[in-house]
């Protein structure tokens, strides 16, 4: 069932290198960091990397916590506004990305040539459309919980 699927795809999960320390969401963080750094014209706050995972508030404290603590990432008050946080990575925090970004890169490819690239295309649409539709259903539950029922 899709369901079973969902929930066989959640417990499989990405295969980390032997002795990371990274949760799955720690590591989309860093990622969204790596992207804004400071010399960048962007730079990333916390409230960003909420938005960017739909996730609360705490559950986004708790991954940058985790992260400072383990040393990959540098939580920095704003100069120009300082109710916001700027987040960097340290250089510890940029190593693991380079060990993680060629981790990854090695075994998508290598699910790309047992799956086949015709295959990934179409299976990269059908899953967009399903979290598309998946999206419209939860903004209509939102506006008119009497839309979608248990019938």
């Amino acid at each position: 069932s899709l369901v079973r699927s969902i929930f066989r795809f959640k417990k499989v999960g990405f295969h980390f290198p032997p002795g990371t320390d990274l949760r799955l969401g720690e590591l989309y963080v860093m990622r969204l960091i790596a992207e804004n750094a400071l010399d960048s014209a962007e730079n990333v706050y916390a409230a960003d990397i909420q938005n960017g995972l739909h996730v609360s508030r705490p559950a986004i404290s708790q991954m940058l916590n985790s992260l400072e603590e383990k040393g990959y990432i540098r939580r920095e008050i704003d100069g120009r506004d300082r109710r916001r946080l700027l987040l960097t990575l340290t250089a510890k925090g940029e190593k693991i990305m380079q060990v993680m970004k060629g981790h990854a890169n090695r075994v998508i490819a290598e699910i790309i040539s047992r799956f086949g690239e015709e295959n990934t295309t179409r299976l990269i649409g059908l899953l967009n459309r399903f979290a598309d539709i998946s999206d419209e259903l939860k903004l209509e539950t939102l506006t008119d919980p009497e839309r979608v029922t248990d019938d």
